[in-house]
């Protein structure tokens, strides 16, 4: 028998990090993070970060663009910010 009903299928959902702040000298400061990346049936996912995680980013706030695209087309995008201060701390 046919089954009747909705189906939702979704996309990717990106969990970003937090903002981070770090501290740097000129020209700034090598950055690594993680995303957590979330499909259905654990579907392989393209998934990209820009600027990418070890880049060096510069004093100042940087936002950082997250893209997730599953194996349909569906895709979800998230950001979040990098801000790096030039140190040392005071």
């Amino acid at each position: 028998t046919p089954l009747s009903g909705t189906l939702t299928i979704t996309g990717p959902v990106i969990t970003p990090p937090r903002d981070l702040v770090v501290q740097g000298t000129p020209p700034g400061a090598a950055v690594h993070f993680t995303a957590d990346v979330v499909t259905q049936a654990g579907a392989p996912v393209s998934f990209t970060a820009t600027p990418a995680s070890g880049s060096v980013f510069p004093i100042g706030t940087t936002t950082v663009q997250l893209t997730a695209t599953d194996p349909g087309g569906a895709s979800a995008q998230s950001s979040f910010r990098v801000t790096v201060f030039p140190g040392p701390w005071t």
